[in-house]
């Protein structure tokens, strides 16, 4: 997937990637870096590792579920379902 000339989206976490620590520093995944990522309710810790678009999807999360689980989720505009953020700060674009 890294030499395709194609964009390529990742949802959740790109492939062969870290939760935590983001890509690999060999192995098959070494050098991947899709062109967008696209986050399920909240950005995972890989995501300080990503310079590509930033989206968090899923407007299903309570205020209430948000705090307690201290979840940093970007407002969303009318019915919007996907927000995108600026990858390094977090900050609705």
């Amino acid at each position: 997937m890294k030499e395709t000339t194609l964009p390529v989206l990742s949802v959740d976490a790109p492939s062969s990637w870290d939760i935590e620590n983001g890509p690999p520093e060999d192995g098959p995944g070494k050098g991947f870096y899709p062109d967008a990522l696209i986050s399920l309710t909240a950005a995972k810790p890989l995501v300080r590792h990503f310079n590509g678009r930033h989206f968090i999807g899923g407007r299903f999360v309570s205020p209430k579920i948000a705090e307690k689980y201290e979840l940093d989720l970007p407002e969303y505009t009318g019915v919007d379902q996907i927000a995108e953020v600026d990858v390094k700060t977090g900050e609705k674009l």
